[in-house]
């Protein structure tokens, strides 16, 4: 059974999330303006293809 304290504030956590997703053609600039964002504003950035290129560079090896 869960908590309800934590069921609670688990939805407060995630009414208050906020979620920004830049598309854009390769060199677009989404990487730049993500990177303002998160220096200006304090926001995550998590860059999907980043990530993806990270993964298949270590199955790789």
């Amino acid at each position: 059974m869960v908590n309800p304290q934590f069921k609670n504030d688990l939805g407060k956590n995630l009414l208050n999330m906020k979620l920004l997703i830049l598309f854009g053609l390769p060199g677009a600039g989404k990487g730049v303006i993500a990177q303002n964002l998160k220096e200006s504003y304090n926001f995550e950035h998590l860059s999907l293809g980043e990530y993806l290129r990270k993964e298949v560079k270590k199955k790789q090896q």
